[in-house]
C-alpha cells in the first residue's frame, strides 16, 4: 500500500488478471490508489469481519469512486 493512503482499497474474484484489468480500477489507477485482489474464498472473509487493519479501514472498490 502506498503511503499516504488512508484506507485499503479491495477487489474480489476467482481469477487474478481479471482483477487486474477490471475497468473499475481505472479511476484507483489515475489517481496513484493501490488496491488489494483478494482471490481466495477465504480472503473476502477479513473485510468485512475485520473493521481495519492498522487504523485503516476496508473498503471494497464497489463503492463510488467520489469517496476517493
Amino acid at each position: 500500500m502506498r503511503e499516504g493512503q488512508s484506507a485499503i482499497y479491495y477487489i474480489s474474484g476467482s481469477n487474478l488478471d481479471q482483477l487486474k484489468s477490471s475497468p473499475q480500477l481505472e479511476g484507483f489507477r489515475a489517481k496513484g490508489i493501490e488496491v488489494l485482489p483478494l482471490t481466495d474464498g477465504v480472503d473476502s472473509f477479513w473485510p468485512t469481519n475485520a473493521p481495519d487493519f492498522e487504523g485503516k479501514p476496508f473498503i471494497p472498490r464497489a463503492l463510488p469512486i467520489l469517496t476517493l
